[in-house]
């Protein structure tokens, strides 16, 4: 029984530290019209490895394909993205940061930089490292089921 209100209690604070790592990341995108943090998860993967094609930024991300490619147009239609079609297959396309797509990013980097000085304030390396190896275990024990 105890084992089962540990996990309860995981999975709250999980959801607590989502919901807040949301709520942070709204606060200071949409001044920079970004409407959906999915939206600027999407332009920061494109910021991280220009060039990724739409399967390889829903891999990374675990999105849906569908819902990448929607997040994706809104981005090219707000002039932040261009995609370059494949030379070998044209079927797929490669995704480049504009210029103020760029500006955009780096904005979100100091974002993200802003956000992780504050949530892991007072944690060592050894137990961000320990926290890491978890999640990860947490990961493969659900991941593909």
């Amino acid at each position: 029984m105890e084992n089962r209100k540990v996990r309860d209690e995981i999975d709250t604070l999980v959801s607590f530290i989502r919901q807040r790592h949301k709520e942070f990341m709204m606060a200071r995108l949409q001044p920079l019209g970004i409407k959906t943090s999915s939206r600027g998860s999407v332009l920061y993967a494109v910021f991280e490895n220009e060039g990724l094609v739409q399967d390889d930024i829903s891999n990374r991300l675990s999105m849906d394909k569908a819902f990448v490619t929607r997040e994706l147009n809104a981005l090219s239609e707000a002039g932040l993205i261009h995609r370059l079609k494949d030379p070998q297959d044209h079927r797929r396309n490669h995704i480049f940061l504009t210029e103020d797509g760029r500006t955009i990013g780096e904005a979100i980097v100091k974002i993200e930089d802003d956000w992780v000085n504050m949530a892991y304030n007072g944690l060592s390396v050894r137990e961000l490292n320990e926290l890491k190896t978890y999640a990860e275990r947490i990961c493969g024990n659900i991941r593909n089921t």
